[in-house]
């Protein structure tokens, strides 16, 4: 439900910053490129959010494994969008 909008919702903001900040003046070519890095930001920062969340212990992964997925999702939200900025500074 509002989860999965929230997640869909994620990937299309990294989409545009990706594309904005990297492809806006590529071919489309690249659109390979520009897809990987924009699952590999959202999937890291989905990873590194899981991580942590397990570490603090409020992800039931054993006893409601959906509640732990919208958790982590949630959170990922943020994470994905700080992930994205970060990427520009090389």
């Amino acid at each position: 439900g509002n989860v999965a909008i929230l997640s869909v919702l994620s990937l299309c903001v990294i989409a545009l910053f990706t594309h904005f900040h990297y492809h806006k003046h590529v071919p489309t070519k690249h659109y390979k490129i520009y897809l990987q890095r924009v699952l590999a930001t959202y999937l890291f920062s989905f990873i590194v959010v899981a991580l942590i969340v397990t570490i603090i212990e409020r992800a039931p992964w054993t006893t409601d494994f959906a509640v732990a997925i919208k958790r982590v999702a949630i959170v990922a939200f943020p994470a994905s969008m700080s992930g994205a900025i970060a990427d520009t500074f090389r």
